[in-house]
């Protein structure tokens, strides 16, 4: 009388497979999202690292912005330009539209922080310039 019922123990033993069963499938699922997770938070840093490579490399932000600057028909402008640190300021008091055009242009088709910008019309042909670039 004192035995237990095989019965009960082969009760007990299924029931224990089911719920193994049930925990490794929500765990399979689990591993699939933190894979998918994984996969596009590689692809982030990817690409943020490319744009610190772009970005971080302040030689040749300096370089590229001192090139653009002797360009032939900016030169004959009377643009004001300090270096400093981090950062260079640009100011013209009197640019006409095409030499502004084309400035504007090769800085924004680069890789540059334009922290400030402020383009003012003095007349039907030229423009003020106020300009930050940060690195």
């Amino acid at each position: 009388m004192n035995r237990i019922n095989p019965i009960y123990i082969l009760i007990l033993l299924s029931v224990l497979l089911l719920m193994l069963i049930y925990k490794l499938d929500s765990t399979k699922e689990q591993l699939k999202d933190t894979q998918i997770a994984f996969a596009s938070t590689e692809k982030l840093a990817i690409k943020l690292s490319s744009l610190k490579e772009v970005y971080a490399n302040k030689q040749n932000i300096k370089k590229s912005l001192q090139k653009i600057l002797k360009h032939s028909s900016l030169k004959s402008l009377s643009l004001q330009t300090k270096f400093k640190n981090s950062s260079l300021t640009i100011k013209a008091n009197n640019i006409d539209k095409n030499s502004l055009n084309l400035l504007i242009s090769k800085l924004v088709n680069n890789a540059f922080v334009i922290s400030k910008m402020k383009v003012r019309k003095v007349s039907g042909n030229s423009a003020e310039l106020s300009m930050e670039i940060k690195w």
